[in-house]
């Protein structure tokens, strides 16, 4: 599911974590409410906590009892990018490893 916001943001949930996280164009991370037992927790926005031996930014997602680490990049890249050629590389148009823009990611070949 895709909506935008009024700053012009596009969100997509991000495939296999749908109804739990969302992806922005830019590469902001939204948390749906998560059921804490008696209560929701708040949903939230935010940015990348970590970053991976490239430099790139990172984040981590759970599921149930699992964790899984992703470079922004990449989920930005498979929810906003066309890859008509199935590639498997991610490059940054500006090299700027930090500027997550979908825009900015292009799929190219290893």
């Amino acid at each position: 599911m895709q909506s935008k916001s009024n700053n012009g943001l596009i969100w997509k949930d991000i495939e296999g974590y749908e109804g739990i996280y969302k992806i922005s164009n830019s590469g902001l991370i939204y948390t749906y409410p998560i059921w804490k037992g008696t209560r929701f927790d708040n949903p939230s926005i935010s940015l990348p906590v970590c970053n991976d031996s490239h430099k790139r930014d990172c984040v981590t997602l759970y599921q149930r009892d699992n964790s899984e680490f992703f470079a922004v990049s990449e989920l930005v890249a498979k929810a906003f990018v066309d890859n008509p050629n199935n590639y498997d590389s991610i490059r940054f148009k500006d090299g700027d490893i930090k500027n997550n823009d979908a825009d900015n990611l292009e799929w190219v070949p290893r």
